[in-house]
């Protein structure tokens, strides 16, 4: 991808390893969340911008995001 004159490389993942990489972070949040509110801060900060990241540049948009739901849901759930 080119974007202001410079050519950037975004990593890709499958949807299903999307829905392991949210459900794993918010088993994280809950767990270990309120040690360090700033980096809870940031990594959710992080989250929001692969959601964002997901949206606009990759294929298969709706697969990645219903695996990106579904693992949130069963990070809460666990």
């Amino acid at each position: 991808m080119r974007a202001l004159g410079r050519t950037r490389t975004l990593s890709t993942h499958d949807a299903w390893r999307r829905r392991y990489i949210h459900r794993n972070r918010v088993r994280v949040w809950r767990r270990h969340g309120t040690v360090s509110l700033g980096w809870l801060a940031f990594d959710v900060a992080a989250a929001a911008y692969d959601v964002w990241k997901a949206l606009v540049y990759e294929d298969d948009r709706a697969a990645k995001l219903r695996a990106i739901a579904r693992g949130f849901v069963e990070g809460w759930r666990d």
